[in-house]
């Protein structure tokens, strides 16, 4: 599909836009701005394709289904559907005649797929719904499904794929469409003796449109309508149209004549309508081609069926399914259709065989004594019966065509309803006898939801006919309190119809509402036409006996009852059964019986009542003779299932204890067999397949909340053959990072085998509870850290200088794609101090970045690769207004990054207990071993100075240049994958290892940073995301001068380990800690000592603070035992001293405090503001750069934001963006600034994003003057009076004029010889300029820009010189401003703005 228009930038952007819900719903960094990020897109999308083929070819055998016909992927996505019997349809309605038109119309759109429906009418079948029964109207069947993604071949490829499974197809006598190009041109192909139709409702739409374009009259539209169309002059007569023409050279005639008469009432009509719709009228509309097509003057085609269909697809498959489930409703829906017309043989439901097809109907008396295979026979015969051409009796003939003797006398033709009399529906039920009381616990019945049609009444005792009561009726009979009788004769004659007014009984009068019904008298019974009634309660009675009342008995079970005086003592069992197995048999699903000792009670009647948790069952199960109980008195199906209970399944151990990382066992065994079914005496395959659906993980943590898995290929299979036998599964556990010593796991199974039982759709499983024993292995060391400088303590206790300059891979899993990747470079003007100015952090293809390498005050924080294509596998949180970030790795590890004031980056890496002896990179060898820390990727111990360039990173591996990243993020992963799983089948072993812990709970003063799922509400200007990227020579590895830690300015190795322990002992966090069993200080001071080394002062001091009190932190969260309020111990309160109440820097800027830490929140003193306090209110912000380097070219993007760095932001509800816009006039030069203020959005503490006041917005490419370049200056204030310093940006576009900013000047530099071709600029070797005549130009044009921005003049000379167009083949001439067609412009001047 790589070659396919679907993935041109043009369709990618499209589908990217629909995605995010309108343009109106895309964040500026969110959209694509270069070729890279247009590639990602059209990765995503061939990946997302991919997925559902894959997903289809698992849930459909093609090979072994008949449904699915044909896949193909390239180089056109399709998908062929079609059933067996829609083909045989297809052969026998529409390749001989009377034909049915097969109509196509590809309006139902699926997601990022067209759904492609056709449709025919089945002439052996009439609807009998009131209202189409009159009209002896065939019903419209859905036929041969398409489902793609192009509307060219593969619109050829369906049909010869139809062709190529049933050959006849060829013959196709007909075909209709609304007239899409390809759609007419592929069926013409395939399908060349067929007709083909147009839509006379899509044509008589565009006329009418064009009528009214052209401005004509109301009146006057009416008049060319009727000469088109046709018009009725009376109820008798049509006066005929050019749709009525029956040859060529008569529409060609017809239509000249009409020319003097619409050019009087719109001189453009005619010819618009002779060039667009002359030849289409004679080859698919005129009469001539609809008599071939059996069509009569009186009929026409219309999409109609087929727009309906499309519309009744839509509501039973679903809008929000993905496509494999709806290609599964889509099957089920042509399967219900499909039965629709067998229960028409047995004149069961709303269809009907035709009156010429009656002879194949069977009595559904008869039927009943069929065996199987007799009612296969017979219904394969209907369904391949054809039938034999009868002459078209329909036909309305002009006066035209009896002048010209082209009519004959029209056959008469009659058609019948079928006679109610011999299609009716029996009502035997002894509650509708109008001498039966309601009881006062019995329930009441409705005829709300009865079916309409013809009714025969039979007593249920004898069998004979009966009919409604004609006398009114006391209340409270029939099973209701309206009961329904007639007032009126019934028909006394054989064939009589009389409509007769029924009375529903009130409280206080016989009749309390009336209404008619229609009764016929068939000669021995009579017949009612019962309707459904409008509201409840109310039913229709009948005369007949009543069953004995609960206490009396009879022989009969019916009146007249004696008072019954019967001791019973038989205790009752459930006994699951299933009646029959031969797939022949009627009956194989599960029934339950009621067994028991009955044999003494023989000669009694029975009434059986089932009941589930204690509420009883509604069934049919009363007034049993004793050989019933066991067949009338089983309880089936559709009597339990309805009450939305389900049974089946006991867990062998309802609980199971492993040990973390280990997997645990689950047993399953059924209570109740299952339907499986045997063929000549021989068992057919019966599995049951359960999926492991959901696997939650609590490590008795309230505050973690537990994933759901998605639909998986893990589960198991259950022989249903030996359905009382256990079946195991196995699933692997996770770790706790806590030291918790146990926790549990919920696994939670569903079956999603569809068999002949319903009962196994979507049965869950009782939940498995899995108890998870943690050993706690502790690790002091377990703590590997980077602050500001490469001095690192390695996780395991490790400490050492890494000097060198580039990428490195601080920390990355051996096994796993999880990674952390820092940049080291050294402070500008000096050589010797090196600093973290980046980090990125990745899970398989979930990437956060923090990059700061470039200019001061400018910090890009992003999430990559976070959307549903990907997915989320980092848990991120953040606070101080993003210059503080906790990312949680799905191993347990945790990772927080700081951003520090001067610039610089602290990074710590807290591995979890599941990392041990698996992490490795310049955080060490993580095995709980000093000395060996220095290993390669190998595992291989190596010297210090090789280790730092050992972890360098190639270039070509990098995290942060573009076109590296792309290549190696891989796909996501399912976080309980299945072990060897075949394409097709479950695998009873889940590994869910890849996700091996939870994370700790979010603190109280932290917020997530969530993975929006390409749902963002909020719209910005660029796609800073994946197009992020970052010049190769930041990553390259470079080594540092020899003499970086050589001491400076006096200090020695003694006075900077005094300082530094001075320092930290003297710190609140060193107190509150130093009891803690196993903190250490002596890395934490290490570090001090060593930063004093190479820097020569005391500057970087305090990271001894901060490392100490991130060590102390990270053990307090993970060891519990500190979290016990009742102790007296010292680590009672520390959890709300250190944890709880940790602030941002604490409050404090350059250990001067400007605020109180309440709950892990600052609240600032006045006059600051910020997370930590560290804004000044007093001093508006500072800008210092945008992302896009002040420019924004429509060529490429869209531009609705433009997001700007600079120092002193904070959340305000004055946060706003001033625009000082630079009004282009090209016909004086003065100035005329316009000034907007809108508000803005706070991205984090260095960075804002302004959108674009709405004259500058622009939605589409290039659809603003593509000749004008628009200037501004950008300010912002949070106070909303004082502003920050004015940053300049450029809206152009770079196939136009090429812009930049250089110094306090903008200059742009118009093209040469281009064109301009509806607002857009080509090159004039382009074919967009072959209609442009260069050479014949007319005068040149002076534009003088004028404008003044930030109070100093900007002025601009463009020199535009317009060419003379060509009248013919080519664009109108037009002078400037208008562009909105072809000119060709030489302009070698530039445009220079000052500010």
């Amino acid at each position: 599909m790589a070659n396919s228009s679907r993935y041109s930038t043009k369709s990618v952007i499209k589908n990217f836009i629909e995605e995010e819900g309108g343009i109106e719903n895309i964040h500026a960094q969110d959209f694509p701005r270069n070729e890279q990020q247009i590639r990602n897109l059209k990765r995503k999308m061939k990946d997302d394709d991919t997925d559902e083929i894959t997903e289809i070819l698992h849930e459909f055998d093609v090979q072994r289904n008949n449904f699915i016909r044909k896949i193909d992927i390239r180089p056109d996505f399709i998908v062929v559907l079609t059933s067996d019997q829609q083909l045989k349809d297809l052969n026998r309605f529409c390749t001989r005649h009377p034909c049915s038109i097969l109509g196509i119309d590809p309006t139902f759109h699926f997601g990022e797929f067209d759904v492609t429906v056709t449709t025919y009418r089945n002439p052996m079948l009439q609807d009998i719904t009131p209202g189409k029964k009159m009209l002896n109207t065939s019903p419209v069947f859905v036929g041969p499904v398409c489902v793609h993604k192009k509307k060219t071949q593969t619109y050829f490829t369906f049909f010869s794929t139809l062709i190529a499974k049933e050959k006849e197809l060829r013959n196709m006598k007909a075909i209709g469409t609304d007239g899409e190009v390809a759609l007419a041109n592929a069926s013409l192909m395939a399908l060349e003796s067929a007709t083909q139709l147009r839509c006379f409702n899509h044509i008589q739409r565009n006329i009418k449109n064009k009528l009214q374009e052209i401005g004509v009259s109301k009146e006057n539209k009416k008049i060319v309508i009727s000469d088109i169309f046709g018009s009725l002059a009376d109820t008798a007569l049509r006066y005929a149209g050019l749709v009525d023409c029956l040859a060529n050279i008569e529409f060609d005639q017809k239509l000249e004549t009409l020319q003097e008469k619409w050019d009087t009432l719109s001189p453009d009509f005619y010819m618009w309508f002779k060039r667009h719709y002359a030849d289409n009228f004679k080859s698919h509309v005129i009469q001539s081609v609809r008599n071939v097509a059996g069509l009569s003057r009186s009929e026409c085609y219309t999409t109609n069926d087929n727009e309906s269909m499309n519309s009744a697809l839509q509501k039973v498959c679903g809008k929000n399914k993905t496509l494999p489930s709806f290609l599964k409703e889509l099957k089920d829906f042509i399967k219900t259709q499909e039965n629709q017309f067998s229960l028409a043989i047995v004149q069961q439901g709303h269809l009907r065989l035709k009156e010429e097809f009656q002879n194949l109907e069977v009595p559904i008396s008869t039927w009943a004594t069929w065996d199987p295979s007799e009612r296969k026979k017979h219904i394969s015969k209907v369904n391949n019966y054809i039938a034999k051409a009868k002459e078209n009796c329909s036909r309305i003939y002009t006066p035209l065509e009896v002048t010209n003797g082209l009519s004959s006398s029209p056959d008469s033709c009659v058609i019948q309803a079928a006679d109610p009399c011999k299609t009716h529906e029996v009502l035997q039920d002894d509650t509708r006898s109008a001498i039966r009381e309601l009881g006062s616990t019995e329930t009441e019945f409705c005829d709300r939801s009865l079916k309409l049609a013809w009714y025969k009444l039979e007593d249920p005792i004898l069998g004979n006919a009966t009919d409604m009561p004609t006398q009114c009726i006391p209340i409270m009979r029939c099973a209701s309190t309206a009961p329904i009788w007639l007032n009126g004769t019934l028909p006394k004659n054989n064939g009589d119809v009389e409509k007769i007014k029924a009375c529903k009984r009130g409280f206080l009068s016989c009749c309390d509402n009336e209404f008619r019904i229609d009764v016929k008298n068939c000669g021995t019974f009579n017949v009612y036409h019962l309707s459904p009634l409008s509201s409840c309660m109310g039913r229709y009675c009948t005369v007949g006996r009543a069953k004995c009342k609960p206490g009396t008995s009879s022989e009969s079970g019916y009146e007249p009852c004696l008072k019954a005086n019967v001791t019973f003592n038989v205790k009752p069992r459930i006994m699951p059964h299933i009646p029959a197995t031969d797939i022949k048999a009627k009956d194989r699903n599960l029934t339950f019986r009621c067994a028991g000792s009955y044999y003494s009670y023989r000669t009694m009647t029975f009434d059986i009542k089932y009941m589930i948790d204690g509420i009883e069952i509604p069934s049919n199960t009363s007034n049993l003779s004793y050989s019933d109980i066991l067949t009338r008195g089983a309880l089936k199906a559709p009597d339990w299932t309805v009450t939305g209970r389900t049974l089946g399944f006991k867990l062998v151990n309802p609980q199971v204890t492993v040990f973390a990382g280990e997997s645990a066992k689950i047993d399953i065994v059924s209570t109740v067999p299952v339907a499986c079914f045997t063929v000549n005496n021989k068992r057919r395959d019966c599995h049951l397949r359960f999926e492991m659906h959901d696997f939650k993980e609590d490590g008795n943590d309230a505050c973690n909340n537990s994933d759901t898995t998605k639909p998986s290929a893990c589960g198991l299979i259950m022989d249903g053959w030996n359905w009382n036998r256990p079946t195991s599964m196995y699933v692997t556990t996770l770790r706790n990072p806590k030291y918790q010593t146990e926790y549990t796991a919920i696994v939670k199974l569903r079956c999603i085998t569809e068999t002949t039982d319903k009962l196994w759709k979507f049965l869950k499983v009782p939940d498995v509870k899995v108890l998870i024993r943690n050993p706690v292995t502790r690790n002091y060391y377990a703590h590997c850290m980077s602050n500001e400088d490469p001095n690192i303590h390695t996780s395991d206790g490790s400490f050492y200088s890494h000097y060198g300059i580039g990428e490195f891979v601080l920390y990355a899993h051996k096994n796993k794609s999880i990674n952390v990747n820092v940049i080291h470079q050294p402070v500008s003007g000096t050589g010797s101090i090196i600093v973290n100015c980046a980090v990125a952090v990745q899970a398989a293809s979930d990437v956060f970045v923090i990059y700061g390498c470039d200019k001061k005050n400018k910090w890009f924080i992003r999430r990559l690769n976070c959307d549903k294509s990907h997915g989320a596998y980092l848990d991120i949180f953040e606070r101080n207004e993003g210059r503080e970030y906790e990312i949680h790795l799905p191993t347990g590890t945790r990772v927080k990054v700081s951003i520090r004031p001067r610039g610089n980056l602290d990074i710590d890496v807290f591995p979890s207990t599941a990392e041990l002896g698996n992490s490795h990179g310049l955080c060490g060898d993580f095995n709980g071993v000093r000395g060996d820390d220095f290993v390669d990727r190998n595992g291989k111990i190596i010297s210090q100075a090789n280790f730092k360039k050992h972890w360098s990173v190639n270039p070509i591996e990098s995290l942060f240049v573009l076109k590296s990243r792309t290549e190696r993020l891989s796909r996501p992963f399912f976080y309980c994958k299945c072990i060897k799983a075949a394409h097709h089948e479950f695998n009873d072993r889940a590994d869910c290892s890849w996700k091996e812990s939870y994370p700790l709970c979010q603190p109280k003063s932290w917020s997530p940073n969530k993975c929006y799922f390409r749902h963002k509400r909020d719209t910005s200007l660029e796609d800073e995301g994946e197009a992020f990227d970052v010049h190769v020579d930041k990553v390259v590895y470079k080594d540092v001068p020899s003499d970086v830690l050589k001491w400076k300015n006096g200090w020695n190795e003694s006075s900077a380990l005094d300082h530094c322990t001075k320092v930290l002992h003297e710190s609140e966090i060193y107190k509150k800690c130093s009891a803690v069993e196993g903190l250490e200080d002596s890395l934490s001071v290490k570090g001090c000592v060593n930063d004093i080394r190479v820097s020569g002062t005391t500057d970087f001091a305090e990271q001894s603070i901060r490392a100490f009190k991130s060590s102390c932190i990270n053990e307090v969260q993970l060891n519990t035992s500190l979290w016990r309020q009742d102790s007296k111990t010292v680590g009672s309160n520390l959890l709300d001293d250190i944890v709880e109440n940790d602030c941002p820097n604490d409050c404090n800027v350059n250990m001067s405090k400007r605020g109180n830490c309440v709950n892990g929140f600052c609240q600032c003193f006045s006059g600051f503001a910020g997370g930590d306090c560290s804004v000044s209110t007093n001093q508006p912000p500072a800008l210092t750069a945008t992302f896009t380097e002040n420019k924004c070219d429509v060529n490429k993007t869209i531009c609705m934001e433009v997001p700007v760095f600079g120092t002193n932001f904070h959340k305000s509800q004055y946060l706003q963006c001033r625009f000082q816009q630079k009004e282009l006039n090209h016909t004086d030069s003065g100035d005329k600034d316009t000034t907007h203020l809108l508000n803005a959005r706070m991205i984090s503490f260095a960075e804002i994003a302004c959108p674009l006041p709405d004259n500058l917005r622009n939605r589409k490419r290039r659809s603003t003057d593509p000749l004008s370049p628009k200037a501004f200056l950008i300010s912002i204030t949070t106070t909303g009076k004082s502003f920050s310093n004015q940053m300049p940006v450029i809206i152009y576009d770079s196939a136009c004029s090429d812009c930049e900013i250089t110094g306090t000047s903008m200059k742009c530099n118009p093209k040469n010889n281009i064109c301009v071709v509806e607002d857009k600029c080509y090159s004039l070797s382009s074919t967009k300029c072959e209609n442009t005549d260069a050479k014949d130009k007319s005068k040149s044009m002076l534009w003088i820009i004028g404008a003044a921005l930030g109070g100093i003049a900007i002025t601009a000379i463009v020199i535009v010189v317009l060419a003379k167009l060509k009248r013919r083949n080519g664009p109108k001439r037009l002078s400037i401003p208008d562009l909105s067609q072809s000119a060709i412009y030489q302009a070698p001047k530039s445009t220079e703005y000052s500010y």
